[in-house]
């Protein structure tokens, strides 16, 4: 019985092999007829895409010490910091030497009975660092001294109603510092010596390899190792709307332009007296503000003169309506070309539109 049963599996089995083997195999396959259209979707486009910053530094400016004499007890700034008026530098025999900001540098000593353009500077900076409201007269009169005594009381230094000019160190401006030249335990610098020197100040930005992108907005972003920084078109240059994140970008090499950092290119000269260095970042731009695009299949598209393209659209009634003057103005992740034609979203184009017979070429 059992015998019986495994003769009859085997038996079948040869059976349907031999079925199997026996059946014909087509010789070709028949190809899909008819033509092949793709609906077209919107995207937003952001035009995501590489780009290099060019990057003008200049030299910062100085802050050059007043000449105090005794020993540096302290260093009251460092890297980073900024300085501004009432801003304490460092400390010569524990007195502070303090930054105030005028066009033009002290020179003398003030007291009671003084008069000039001088005493007009101390009594706006007393104004700002004593948070006050003071009318500046250019006269030195008990009302200057008193404040010139409170200011020193909250310094604690020596009460007297004289300002000694120098404890005054003059900024043209406010400051960011890049190098200090100031050692706790040294004598003090000498009158005129550097003592701050400020970090390398931004003259120009200008991108590269983005060109198409560059003529559809005046707001991008530029990204670089994880930093985006908005970026302003102002003519012929480009503004940063946070100028210190292109500088930590640059670091180290924004503290002392001209000696490199692996990141820059060659240095640039100009006849402006003031030497410049051109260093360059690569990273990505892209659109604030995404606009609405339509995502065309590649294959549908034909290429036409000056950049152009063209593509076939089918009609309610079937019949094919050839659309030009696209403009392709990137590639979506899905790999079809991202086009400025948003008026084709949600029609069908032809697909392989290259292979059309007889028809007119893309103008």
């Amino acid at each position: 019985m059992v015998f019986t049963s495994l003769a009859t599996l085997v038996c079948a089995g040869v059976f349907m092999y031999a079925w199997l083997i026996g059946r014909p195999v087509p010789v070709e396959v028949e190809p899909t007829r008819g033509d092949q259209y793709a609906v077209v979707e919107g995207v937003d486009f952001d035009g995501n895409q590489p780009a290099v910053l060019r990057v003008t530094l200049e030299p910062g400016g100085t802050v050059l010490a007043p000449g105090e004499t005794g020993l540096v007890t302290e260093v009251a700034v460092r890297p980073g910091d900024e300085i501004t008026q009432g801003t304490r530098i460092f400390s010569v025999d524990g007195a502070g030497v303090y930054a105030y900001l005028s066009d033009s540098p002290l020179y003398r000593s003030l007291g009671v009975g003084d008069k000039g353009p001088d005493v007009m500077t101390v009594q706006g900076f007393l104004a700002s660092v004593l948070g006050i409201e003071v009318k500046p007269d250019g006269v030195f009169g008990a009302q200057t001294q008193q404040l010139v005594r409170q200011w020193q009381k909250t310094e604690g230094l020596t009460v007297n109603g004289r300002l000694e000019v120098s404890r005054f160190a003059r900024i043209p401006r406010e400051l960011s510092v890049g190098e200090v030249s100031l050692l706790v335990g040294k004598g003090a610098p000498e009158l005129g010596a550097v003592v701050v020197r400020e970090s390398a100040r931004l003259a120009g930005l200008t991108l590269a390899g983005a060109d198409a992108l560059l003529e559809r907005s005046e707001r991008l972003f530029f990204i670089a190792e994880g930093v985006r920084i908005e970026l302003v078109d102002q003519g012929e240059k480009w503004a940063a709307t946070e100028p210190d994140a292109v500088l930590r970008l640059l670091s180290p090499a924004e503290a002392t332009p001209g000696e490199g950092a692996g990141i820059g290119t060659a240095e640039a000269t100009s006849s402006d007296p003031v030497v410049r260095t051109e260093r360059e970042l690569a990273g990505r731009v892209m659109l604030v503000e995404p606009v609405p695009a339509a995502a065309v299949p590649a294959s549908a598209l034909l290429v036409g003169r000056g950049g152009k393209a063209c593509v076939w659209v089918r009609g309610a009634d079937g019949s094919r309506e050839l659309i030009s003057g696209i403009a392709v103005l990137g590639t979506s992740v899905s790999g079809a070309a991202v086009t400025d034609a948003v008026d084709l979203v949600g029609h069908e184009v032809l697909l392989g539109a290259q292979a059309v017979e007889h028809a007119p070429p893309c103008p």
